[in-house]
């Protein structure tokens, strides 16, 4: 038989072995597990709330960031490093939200906050904290562009959304870091996931879903989180039945694949990205669900020389 169809054979049935965990397969153990996990875990702080709310606004964002001195510095020093390339420097947030636009700014905001949530101890722990902001960083980006270039409605909130798919993740690392090793060898989702349901009996979407809602981010965020490994283990005519924004959901997994690709993986240009030929059982479904949800045109947008020159650019800045 041919290598890629005993490849292609083995994959399913590893999938099909494979069991995403969901809410109601918790048990008592594994919910006051999280619920601990919760309370380890600092209150971020009050703004994260309004800026995970409607703000579209830059008028309003405008209103948030300067209300606090220390946080319109942060944004300023972030938008002025290498990250951005920025020929002429932003000299106010003013500047930064009309050059960048509302949704990366607030996205800066939105990272910086959570970060202050968590604690970090070692050198490893800091390490894999580093690789998966990287990821969350990217993905939000990357989730931004495309969701505009494909003209999709709430580019902004699936930004949001795939910035904060790594909170479980974040929460994991923060309360147990001696699994900062799993981070930092090993880049598979699907095997990372497959250690946390043994060890945790539970997953960082689960995990991410429930300290959403304890720090009463928004609903739409909460249920954002819960569903965002699903497309990792269901096969398109499965996810299409279940109630969900189906093209919403796989872009926003899309985006964390690349942000995972980007900070795990080491890919440097997006142009390179072909989900067909990605290791990885969490790439096994993910062109299927692209041309299902009517958006595989994507590997063409990240061929195109405008976006691509902008996140490769992005990429590397990000990457140094």
């Amino acid at each position: 038989m041919d290598v890629v169809l005993l490849a292609a054979a083995a994959a399913v049935a590893a999938l099909q072995h494979f069991h995403l965990l969901q809410e109601e397969d918790l048990d008592q153990v594994a919910i006051e597990r999280i619920r601990n996990m919760n309370r380890l875990v600092r209150p971020p702080h009050p703004m994260v709330h309004r800026l995970t709310m409607d703000l579209h606004e830059p008028k309003e964002l405008l209103e948030v960031v300067n209300s606090d001195p220390e946080l319109a510095g942060r944004v300023l020093r972030t938008v002025n490093s290498a990250a951005f390339a920025l020929t002429t420097p932003i000299s106010s947030v003013t500047h930064a939200i009309s050059y960048l636009g509302t949704a990366l700014v607030k996205d800066i905001v939105t990272q910086f906050l959570i970060s202050g949530s968590m604690e970090i101890r070692s050198a490893d722990q800091q390490q894999a904290y580093t690789r998966l902001w990287l990821a969350s960083y990217v993905a939000s980006t990357v989730g931004l562009l495309l969701a505009q270039d494909l003209r999709l409605e709430r580019a902004s909130e699936l930004s949001t959304q795939a910035l904060l798919c790594y909170l479980g993740d974040l929460s994991i690392l923060f309360t147990h870091p001696e699994l900062a090793e799993v981070y930092l060898n090993q880049p598979s989702l699907f095997v990372r996931v497959n250690h946390q349901q043994q060890l945790l009996q539970t997953n960082a979407a689960l995990i991410g879903r429930s300290l959403a809602s304890h720090w009463e981010l928004p609903a739409q965020v909460a249920d954002g989180l819960r569903t965002s490994l699903v497309p990792m283990s269901t096969d398109p005519a499965t996810l299409s039945a279940l109630d969900l924004d189906v093209k919403h959901v796989t872009l926003c997994y899309t985006a964390c694949r690349i942000g995972d690709l980007v900070s795990f993986h080491g890919v440097k240009d997006v142009a390179d990205i072909d989900f067909k030929t990605s290791e990885g059982l969490e790439f096994f479904y993910l062109d299927e669900h692209l041309k299902a949800a009517g958006i595989d045109s994507i590997y063409k947008k990240l061929k195109e020389a405008a976006l691509r020159r902008k996140l490769n650019q992005f990429i590397a800045h990000l990457s140094t």
